[in-house]
């Protein structure tokens, strides 16, 4: 199976629509789910082996260690987080990182493609702390509070508007972390 050609549209002519976006992370995740996520020719779905998986996921967790390091050098020494939110989880390359260090995620993506090759690494890594979720502009299939909430190279892709608006709703699941970041800033 080919890539499947995405047509490319000027930001004047397609002024970022919401169902743009979607439909090519829909069209990502089923075609080319991992080089969606990191465009390197390795993570293409024709060199996707074993090997190559486990760099994709390594990645992650190199990732998730740079912000934790982050947080605890700048936030808080002892911060470990419970309950976590990755918002554009794609296949899940954070997502269980994210789940070595957290009680609960919580993984939302537009791209329902995306979120199947997501369970089917969860379930291949027996990773049994992770729900996915389709996510909405309203994250209306999100249910509780945060203490973190994760999101990388995701809302640039996004209409500013748009982004804002899921970004102050997914703030409004917050815990801890909003104390935490009001510490941060009055240091």
């Amino acid at each position: 199976m080919g890539v499947v050609p995405f047509r490319s549209y000027p930001a004047t002519e397609r002024g970022m629509n919401k169902l743009d976006t979607d439909r090519e992370w829909e069209k990502w995740g089923e075609c080319d789910p991992y080089y969606g996520v990191i465009t390197r020719e390795q993570f293409r779905r024709k060199n996707l082996g074993q090997t190559e998986k486990e760099e994709f996921f390594a990645s992650g967790r190199n990732h998730v260690d740079y912000v934790l390091n982050l947080c605890r050098a700048k936030v808080d020494p002892q911060f470990k987080p419970r309950r976590t939110l990755d918002f554009g989880c794609g296949v899940g390359r954070v997502t269980f990182a994210l789940a070595s260090v957290s009680q609960t995620v919580v993984g939302v993506d537009v791209a329902a493609s995306m979120l199947r090759e997501a369970e089917a690494n969860r379930q291949a890594l027996g990773v049994d702390n992770v729900i996915f979720s389709k996510s909405d502009d309203q994250l209306s299939n999100i249910e509780g509070a945060f203490d973190f909430i994760h999101s990388f190279i995701v809302f640039q892709h996004l209409e500013v508007n748009r982004g804002r608006a899921i970004f102050h709703r997914a703030a409004s699941c917050f815990l801890r972390m909003a104390q935490l970041m009001r510490r941060m800033w009055t240091r």
